[in-house]
């Protein structure tokens, strides 16, 4: 017997492998296939893995609904002043005294400040 391949799954009363719809994804000889996870979202039919949301961006939803998960305008953008998390699953703001450029927290320059995320 073989694995069904990344992207489908065989279930217990399968005769064969079946595609994973979108939104969501398995790996190699899973029995189903998973919404995709907080932060990814994918468009596609068949995929193993799922496509994490730009810079500035995220998706909050834990994989309980693959609706939010099917597509790139799903990942909502950060408020002005916010980084998206590394896993994109969430905006924090930057310190005071910090600005974002060239999407990361850089401290102000010397005789400046911020009391609030810019």
């Amino acid at each position: 017997c073989q694995d069904c391949p990344g992207g489908t799954y065989r279930g217990e009363d399968d005769e064969e492998c079946k595609v994973c719809g979108v939104g969501r994804y398995s790996e190699s000889g899973w029995s189903a296939c998973d919404i995709c996870p907080k932060g990814r979202w994918t468009n596609a039919s068949g995929t193993s893995e799922c496509t994490l949301c730009l810079p500035l961006h995220y998706i909050e939803d834990d994989g309980t609904n693959v609706s939010k998960h099917d597509s790139i305008n799903d990942c909502r953008e950060c408020e002005d002043g916010q980084l998206a998390t590394e896993d994109r699953d969430g905006c924090e703001f930057c310190s005071p005294g910090q600005f974002v450029q060239d999407l990361e927290c850089t401290d102000c320059p010397v005789g400046r400040f911020a009391p609030e995320a810019l």
